[in-house]
Order: structure tokens, then C-alpha cells, then sequence
């Protein structure tokens, strides 16, 4: 096929409950099908596939939202399965704006070739995450209210001989708040940049090069009952109380960090006795700065309020 033309579709897609959508029927049927191991794909070769002005609307009846998507590009020069042209790279591009924000890639691959080696570059600017906030999970403990996302990303992929990906760029999160469990304010951060120099998911490392923290704000409280909102474990889903939320502040971290311990030590024994990924990690600069505390205390007579402001932290070379 020469060239491959597709002007303004237009898909629809409803998720009409918990686990079900309006296709189920389709990828029943598709399901259905009998695999066929080792068999060769498929011998073809199409050119300058290009999709103009698409859209999308994902109608979520669970949440009462509906997600948008506009203005579509897709453009692939060239896509071959011959034996002759599987080394040939593929340059797609995909762009488009998913509830307003611009989202924008560009890849680089050998799709069929024997490494199936290939390198993608992804672009989000300033995605608002309002919009789906209410796919987190109720029983979170805190409550994230807002926050944008950007991202420059490259992803790096190999499935042959054996499976590998890296991950490289940078990460912004801006405008964080973040509340409570009862709804009440914890936590601003006007920005956290990462910079990552790798992340190798499937081998459990990670490398970064660079954390940048501006403007973060923290208000903590203890009421007169002795709770602190910091203690995120101090309301279970169910609403009752756990036993540390009451005890005195230096008890209740000293209990959270004996917990910690225990759960990273037994987290270590299952992975050595499962064999499951052993994670590695290393920052090489972190920086933090304008920072402020809040610390309201309730349960003294008469009640406490101290802060701490404009601090800065520089730390290096931790793993």
C-alpha cells in the first residue's frame, strides 16, 4: 500500500460498570480465537500512513465523567513485515489533546526485526489530573486535590535477546495540594523536578540525577485527642482508629519506624526467597528550597503553634 489516508475518526467508547465497557462483546469474540504460536506475521508493507483531525470520548458511567480527545495526528512513513525491510526503522509521531492538555511523541523503531529494538520520546505539557482524581482509591489516606503534570521523556526498549526498557528525562509535578483524610490541609509544593539519568524497571534500578523541590509547605496538627495527621496509618479504610494515633509523638515514630523496619525486612525475606526484583537506588544532587513547617498542638494548655520558614536542604550523592 502506497499511502494510507484516514481524515477525522471518530471513536466512542462507554464504560458501563465496574470491569465492563460497551465492547466486552468484541474482545469476547477476539479472545476467543485460537492462538497460533510461531506463526509468521503477516507479509506486508504499507507507506505514508497518516490520520488527520481524530478524536475520541470516553464516557465513564462509574465516575458520571466523560474524557476528550482531540485533534488527533498520527503519521507513520513506513510499516513492512517483509523479511527484507524488518531491519527499515519506523519514525512514528503521535500528538494530541487529552481534556485540554497537549500530549506530543515521537519513536524510532524496528518493530519485526530479530532485536525488536526501539526508542520512543514522549511530551506532556501541564496535564491537569482534576479530571481523574476519582479513579484513586478511596482508601488512600491522604487526598490529592490538585496537581499538573509535565514530562520529557525517552523510553528504550529491546525484546530480544531478553526484554529490556530505560527510562531517561525529566518529570515536573506543579501545584501539588494535599489534604487529610478528613479533608483538611497537609501538604503545597509549588514544584518537584526530577531528573532521571536511568530507570531500568525490570532490573530494579534506578538512577537519578537530580530532585528539585520548591515551595514545599507542611501543616501538621495534633488535635486534643493526641491524632496527628502525619501519621498516615492513623485512620484505617473502615474509619476505626489505630491504637498508635493516640499515644504521645515521640512513641507513635518511633512505633511507625519500628513498622517500617518490619515491613522492609520482611519485604527483603520474601524477595530473597521468591526471587522478585531487589530495587537499587541513587540520587546524585536534591535540593529543596523556600521550604515551611507548620506545627499546630492542640493537645497542650495553653494549645502550641510553631513554624519554620524559608528553609533550604542540599544533600548529595545518597543511594
Amino acid at each position: 500500500v502506497d499511502a494510507l489516508d484516514i481524515d477525522a475518526p471518530m471513536v466512542r467508547l462507554t464504560r458501563t460498570a465496574e470491569g465492563h465497557y460497551d465492547v466486552d462483546d468484541v474482545l469476547a469474540h477476539l479472545a476467543a480465537r485460537p492462538a497460533s504460536p510461531g506463526v509468521e506475521p503477516a507479509r506486508f508493507a504499507v507507506h505514508n500512513i497518516v490520520v488527520r483531525g481524530g478524536g475520541a470520548d470516553f464516557t465513564d458511567m462509574p465516575v458520571q465523567a466523560v474524557h476528550r480527545v482531540r485533534q488527533l495526528e498520527l503519521a507513520i512513513p513506513f510499516l513492512s513485515s517483509l523479511p527484507a525491510e524488518r531491519e527499515v526503522k519506523v519514525e512514528p509521531h503521535l500528538a494530541f489533546v487529552l481534556d485540554g492538555s497537549r500530549f506530543d511523541s515521537a519513536a524510532s523503531a524496528t518493530p519485526f526485526a530479530d532485536s525488536g529494538r526501539g526508542e520512543a520520546h514522549l511530551k506532556l505539557e501541564r496535564f491537569d489530573i482534576l479530571p481523574y482524581l476519582g479513579y484513586l482509591p478511596k482508601s488512600l489516606p491522604v487526598r490529592l486535590q490538585t496537581a499538573t503534570l509535565s514530562a520529557d521523556l525517552r523510553v528504550a526498549f529491546e525484546q530480544r535477546p531478553r526484554q529490556s526498557l530505560n527510562v531517561s528525562g525529566t518529570v515536573e509535578i506543579a501545584a501539588i495540594k494535599v489534604a487529610d483524610v478528613a479533608s483538611a490541609e497537609m501538604l503545597q509544593v509549588g514544584s518537584v523536578k526530577v531528573a532521571i539519568d536511568s530507570l531500568r524497571p525490570l532490573e530494579g534500578l534506578v538512577r537519578l540525577h537530580r530532585i528539585d523541590v520548591d515551595a514545599p509547605h507542611v501543616l501538621a496538627v495534633r488535635n486534643a485527642a493526641g491524632r496527628v495527621n502525619l501519621l498516615l496509618a492513623a485512620e484505617e479504610p473502615s474509619g476505626e482508629t489505630v491504637a498508635v494515633a493516640r499515644v504521645p509523638l515521640p512513641t507513635a515514630a518511633a512505633s511507625a519506624a519500628a513498622s517500617s523496619a518490619a515491613l522492609a525486612a520482611s519485604g527483603a525475606a520474601r524477595g530473597a526467597a521468591g526471587g522478585a526484583t531487589r530495587w537499587s537506588l541513587s540520587l546524585a544532587e536534591l535540593s529543596i528550597r523556600a521550604g515551611q513547617l507548620d506545627w499546630r498542638d492542640a493537645r497542650t494548655v495553653p494549645a502550641a503553634v510553631l513554624a519554620l520558614t524559608d528553609f533550604s536542604l542540599d544533600a548529595k550523592a545518597i543511594a
